[in-house]
């Protein structure tokens, strides 16, 4: 069962397409993205790679990830870059 909260963190982050980083057990790796869908045991991620552009979609366990990240600087970054996507020229 979902704590509450972390309910409330992937709730506000599939309301918002606010990004969140979730860093799994036993890897260095970080994902980056907003919650699609979410239930009691799995997380639907939209990935964000680290130019803001949508990258794909991550289907996890809740219970395999080690920390849910809401408030840093890289994400900050990234989300500006998500949010002015459609404003930046594709080259």
């Amino acid at each position: 069962m979902v704590s509450r909260i972390i309910s409330e963190i992937l709730t506000y982050s599939q309301e918002t397409k606010t990004l969140i980083a979730l860093r799994k057990e036993n890897s260095d790796g970080v994902w980056v993205g907003y919650i699609v869908e979410f239930n009691d045991s799995v997380f639907v991620l939209q990935h964000i790679s680290s130019l803001g552009l949508e990258d794909g979609l991550v289907i996890e366990r809740i219970d395999n990830v080690d920390s849910f990240e809401t408030d840093d600087d890289y994400l900050k970054g990234v989300q500006l870059l998500f949010d002015q996507a459609g404003q930046i020229p594709k080259q």
